[in-house]
């Protein structure tokens, strides 16, 4: 019953531990900070300091902390990131730095091409990112 217990205890500390990990504490930071934009529907991603924001059509925002990024062993421009919610699942963002990224609807031309994928959701979008640019 003492094992049971403390396995338990050991637990629900990781799992506190791994829920509440800020960006810094996790270290799983993206090599910049991005804004990913998906048109129609016009679904939003940002990532910044280790945290996934994603933002739906009706602006509802849905924070995941990054899990893991990892970078393509045979291309040094593409990159998995994979991020997880307690309570709206685990997503994936597959970015690719391509320098010429377009939104099929202006003219302008974004840093990466983005996938990213909501199994919960059974949402899956193509699109385009970009460094977000901060006024300091």
């Amino acid at each position: 019953m003492k094992v049971k217990r403390y396995l338990l205890i050991l637990s629900l500390t990781f799992f506190a531990a791994t829920s509440t990990l800020s960006a810094n504490e996790n270290d799983l930071s993206f090599k910049e900070d991005l804004y990913c934009a998906f048109t129609e529907p016009f679904y939003s991603v940002d990532v910044i300091n280790g945290m996934l924001f994603f933002r739906d059509i009706a602006e509802k925002t849905i924070p995941f902390i990054v899990t893991k990024i990892h970078q393509s062993m045979n291309h040094t421009d593409r990159w998995v990131l994979t991020a997880k919610s307690s309570k709206d699942g685990d997503v994936m963002m597959f970015i690719q730095e391509t320098n010429s990224c377009s939104d099929d609807m202006s003219d302008f031309t974004y840093k990466y091409n983005i996938v990213f994928h909501n199994e919960d959701q059974n949402i899956t979008l193509s699109g385009c990112g970009n460094k977000i640019n901060r006024q300091e």
